[in-house]
């Protein structure tokens, strides 16, 4: 009998008691990278064998991952849903068990509610919501939620490797703060990983430049036939190459536990690919501590960083479980959905009304260190520290800054052991003054002064 993790076994129970509410057919269960959604399918397949049911079928959207799944269990029926809706026929089966269900709310794929209406389904994604900001749910589609797991607690557990976050100080739009190679040779020389292009002639040149020092990389594009694409990764997976870069491919079914970095040389307008990108790297091996996002146009500020808690649901999607999506704008060429700080639509290419950016421009800005907050390693929130007190120092900044800023990024008030007297009678007296100003009385200054050194002012 297989062996199941505790959350495996709580979501896969959660999803039968939901079959047993009277018209509740259809379940939608998350499993964030790492979490292991296929064995949550086997839980269930077995739950529903005892049950009695005979004949399961497993729906897939390419065949590439039709060996994956019947390496769990050669019992199951397992097609492709482009087979299926070009056939038109839909084997009779007692359950329907839907792979990355995030796809299928699209009007071609969704035929494959309409072939079930009262027979149970189960969907399964690591990222339920959709470019076209379409929700999974409503009339005929998915009824039910369910979330396996969160990243955090997948990360605590050990099943997910923390994310280091290589990136501008600002979002830059479809620019990009450096030049890949550049990036990729300063902060993780020889590891292996995923570079993400938007343009097929953009991944060729970077190719060539990788190539000219000596890193190996090969492309892989939508247009590239299935047996050398998977030569390719085959050849990856060996450690023969080095990099893979992407043009719209390997975002989603590819898992290489021995990839450490996630390059991002193009933007990024919506969530679940960006959660879908860097989930390629997450994964534990023997021969990595961490992963390393390397983003260059700096889509991290936007869609968060790759470990935070996020919220789901069938009508919204995904948003950030510490402060929501930030708005939503829609693309009037095509109807995609997604940040309003993005400036051109991922979908169609459309582009709103700024300076036409044909090509994106590389600049040369020194990119900064982040981490999964509190469980950032402790040399670098040390050197993080450092740094912002040198800046404040610089630029006549309070210490109460500081705190603020080791705040954000780290969810903790740092250690500060090194602050002199002076320095904390200077803050006490800005607070003071600034009481005065906005006409509070005394007391808030101390309440301030006790949030930032963890005491009250000596009298």
């Amino acid at each position: 009998m297989r062996e199941y993790r505790s959350y495996q076994k709580a979501s896969a129970n959660k999803g039968c008691l939901e079959w047993k509410t009277p018209g509740i057919y259809r379940i939608l269960i998350v499993a964030p990278t790492g979490a292991g959604k296929t064995v949550i399918a086997m839980a269930i397949v077995e739950k529903a064998r005892r049950a009695g049911v005979k004949k399961i079928l497993m729906v897939v959207h390419r065949d590439e991952l039709k060996r994956q799944v019947q390496q769990y269990d050669s019992d199951l029926i397992v097609e492709s849903i482009q087979t299926l809706v070009s056939r038109e026929t839909f084997p009779d089966v007692g359950l329907v068990i839907v792979d990355e269900a995030h796809h299928y709310a699209a009007d071609k794929w969704s035929r494959i509610f309409d072939a079930y209406p009262s027979t149970r389904m189960l969907g399964l994604t690591a990222t339920p919501a959709r470019a076209d900001g379409r929700g999974l749910g409503g009339p005929g589609r998915w009824q039910r939620l369910i979330v396996a797991a969160q990243y955090p607690e997948l990360l605590e557990a050990g099943y997910l490797v923390n994310c280091k976050v290589i990136r501008p100080e600002v979002y830059q739009g479809s620019n990009l703060g450096k030049d890949p190679v550049e990036a990729y040779l300063e902060h993780t020389p020889g590891q292996r990983g995923f570079v993400y292009t938007r343009y097929v002639a953009d991944a060729e040149r970077l190719k060539e430049k990788f190539g000219l020092k000596g890193v190996t990389a090969e492309v892989i594009d939508g247009d590239l036939a299935l047996d050398e694409r998977a030569k390719r990764i085959e050849r990856f997976k060996a450690g023969e190459t080095t990099l893979l870069i992407n043009v719209h491919c390997l975002t989603e079914g590819v898992d290489v536990p021995a990839a450490s970095v996630c390059l991002l040389a193009r933007g990024c307008s919506h969530s679940s690919t960006y959660l879908q990108m860097v989930g390629r790297v997450l994964r534990p091996h023997p021969s990595k501590k961490n992963a390393t996002l390397i983003d260059l146009p700096g889509v991290s500020h936007i869609h968060g960083m790759p470990l935070d808690a996020r919220d789901y649901s069938l009508e919204s999607g995904i948003k950030r479980a510490s402060g929501g999506s930030g708005g939503v704008k829609q693309c009037p060429s095509c109807g995609s959905a997604f940040h309003p700080a993005i400036m051109r639509c991922d979908n169609c290419g459309f582009k709103f009304a700024v300076e036409p950016r044909w090509k994106p421009k590389v600049y040369s800005l020194e990119l900064e260190e982040r981490w999964a907050g509190d469980a950032t390693p402790g040399d670098v929130k040390h050197r993080e520290y450092k740094r912002l007190r040198k800046l404040a120092r610089a630029k006549g900044w309070s210490i109460g800054w500081v705190v603020k800023c080791y705040k954000k990024l780290f969810g903790t008030a740092p250690c500060l052991d090194d602050v002199t007297e002076d320095e904390r009678m200077a803050e006490l007296g800005r607070l003071l003054k600034l009481a005065r100003k906005k006409g509070n009385k005394p007391g808030w200054a101390m309440y301030l002064f006790r949030e930032t050194f963890g005491s009250w002012p000596v009298r």
